[in-house]
């Protein structure tokens, strides 16, 4: 059982730990436990809902532990479900066909003639203007392809 968890205050007999402190702990998506709950755990045995909330019981977190040790103690990044940390870029363009895509560069690269261009995903291209710096995590799976983690614009052409 890790250790970094522990039993939640209100919980339903046999089943001290709450899904929801083992998600916030670790620092993983719902999603990704609930992969991970479907797959290796049995209803009413390892985990229940209670409440609107589940709650697993002591063998259902050790059945999953592996999954969910939190995110400072993995030591590579390929090797789980650790997400990415978050990068420093500058928008070179906002002008695509793509409204939902910016390009951006490293923030230490030349915006007017960068080595390397990023896209970045985002709501919409408005307000965002050229030579900005924003803050994205890398998407999994794509080497040039960003979300945006920063705040939006709150006014056109105002960052």
């Amino acid at each position: 059982m890790p250790d970094f968890l522990e039993p939640a205050l209100e919980h339903p007999e046999g089943f001290p730990f709450a899904e929801k402190m083992a998600i916030q702990k670790a620092g993983l998506s719902e999603e990704d436990v609930r992969h991970v709950r479907q797959r290796l755990l049995r209803k009413d045995v390892d985990f229940v809902y209670h409440k609107k909330a589940i709650f697993l019981t002591a063998q259902g977190l050790k059945v999953i532990a592996p999954q969910l040790e939190p995110l400072d103690s993995k030591k590579s990044p390929d090797g789980g479900i650790a997400a990415p940390e978050c990068v420093k870029l500058l928008i070179v363009r906002n002008d695509l066909k793509n409204r939902r895509l910016l390009l951006a560069c490293l923030e230490g690269d030349n915006p007017d003639r960068p080595q390397k261009t990023v896209r970045v995903r985002v709501r919409t291209q408005e307000g965002f203007r050229i030579r900005t710096g924003i803050e994205a995590r890398a998407v999994p799976g794509y080497d040039d392809l960003y979300d945006l983690t920063s705040k939006y614009p709150r006014k056109k052409n105002h960052l």
